[in-house]
């Protein structure tokens, strides 16, 4: 008896864990924001986790909670791998505490990264927080 109430524990348990993990995995979907601190390197980029997009037709959302040195930055939407996405447009000037919708026309299900980029004349990096979806 007791055998079968630990077995009931550990199979409802190993349920529980299942679905909260396959929920953990669609949060990385283009309609949910994800989270990101990055460190731009001076005259460089870095570029995000990669989301799948999941509507051809939205723009894309970044809003930014820190920038360190109070400095502004740049950023747009690129396809995994390198390439930036097709109709994706630079967005310019981003201070701390902004948002801005990043314009592209990439396709639905591709994966999808956001860039940014600071000014090629810093003397030093700079940490950057924020929120991001490609959608």
């Amino acid at each position: 008896m007791k055998l079968k109430k630990n077995l009931n524990k550990i199979i409802s348990v190993t349920a529980l864990v299942a679905v909260l993990g396959s929920g953990a995995a669609t949060a990385y979907a283009g309609t949910s924001s994800s989270h990101f601190t990055k460190e731009i390197p001076r005259a460089g980029y870095d570029t995000t986790g990669a989301q799948t997009k999941a509507d051809s037709s939205r723009d894309g959302r970044v809003e930014i909670e820190y920038i360190q040195y109070n400095r502004e930055i740049g950023a747009i939407l690129a396809k995994s791998g390198g390439d930036n996405g097709t109709g994706a447009v630079e967005e310019y000037d981003i201070a701390e505490g902004e948002i801005r919708y990043l314009k592209n026309e990439i396709t639905g299900g591709s994966q999808v990264r956001l860039k940014i980029w600071g000014n090629p004349f810093w003397t030093n990096g700079t940490e950057v927080q924020g929120w991001w979806k490609s959608n």
